[in-house]
């Protein structure tokens, strides 16, 4: 959740809001900035690629469904976050698509950030763990205190 920033917070705490002035609020107070954060998740994939083409082909092939999965997550956010503004009658879909999306991004960061920190099965500079190897208690563990500090950062203060 680090590359893109409190918005995921914003995203998550969305269904909480009490009403639709608040949800305005919220999304009035990350409009300027949550494109630029998603691009720094752009960035960072590709200064790794240009800079380290071997991690960067052992990560991905490490991490192929969590980053399909996140890349579904943040177009869906994307796509609901614009028209939320345009619709009338499909509001309510597209405040679910926002709050979904943000919870989906900020999951699969975490486990992701678990999943390097504890370490990933590797032989021979190739991934061995298989589709599921990047998911365990810790990688969860750390997506859940990722989800608290999304939160507590985005949460208004009061």
């Amino acid at each position: 959740m680090t590359l893109d920033g409190f918005d995921l917070g914003v995203g998550i705490l969305f269904p909480l809001a009490p009403d639709e002035t608040a949800r305005r609020h919220m999304l009035a107070a990350i409009s300027p900035v949550w494109d630029g954060n998603e691009t720094w998740l752009v960035i960072a994939a590709s200064i790794l690629f240009g800079a380290f083409p071997l991690v960067y082909a052992t990560l991905l092939s490490a991490f192929y469904l969590p980053l399909i999965v996140m890349l579904a997550a943040l177009i869906l956010r994307g796509v609901a976050f614009e028209f939320r503004y345009k619709s009338g009658r499909l509001r309510i879909l597209w405040d679910i698509g926002f709050a979904g999306g943000s919870i989906v991004a900020g999951f699969v960061q975490g486990t992701a950030v678990g999943a390097l920190v504890e370490g990933l099965a590797i032989q021979n500079g190739q991934y061995v763990g298989g589709a599921m190897g990047w998911l365990s208690p810790f990688a969860l563990l750390l997506a859940a205190s990722g989800f608290a500090s999304a939160t507590h950062c985005s949460a208004p203060a009061g």
